[in-house]
């Protein structure tokens, strides 16, 4: 199962928990959270520095963002440029 798949079965899931659950909810979100975070995400570009799409802070890792944890895709000629 891919990190997709996974959060959209917790997402669904989500919805069908009692509102007495709220602890399950919770467990469910920080579930989603960890798994997003491990999603890689491609680079954006600042004055020709690397920063990361969901801190905006600057990438001295290739790998994960030093600021969020964020993972981060690698891979060159998927890295595009903000506008």
């Amino acid at each position: 199962m891919r990190a997709e798949e996974a959060i959209q079965r917790l997402e669904t899931h989500k919805e069908y928990i009692s509102p007495h659950g709220r602890f399950t909810k919770e467990a469910i979100d920080m579930a989603i959270k960890a798994l997003e975070k491990q999603t890689p995400k491609k680079f954006l570009w600042d004055d020709g520095n690397p920063v990361c799409p969901v801190c905006g802070e600057e990438v001295w890792d290739m790998e994960w963002c030093n600021s969020c944890g964020q993972r981060l895709d690698r891979e060159l000629d998927t890295i595009i440029e903000e506008e």
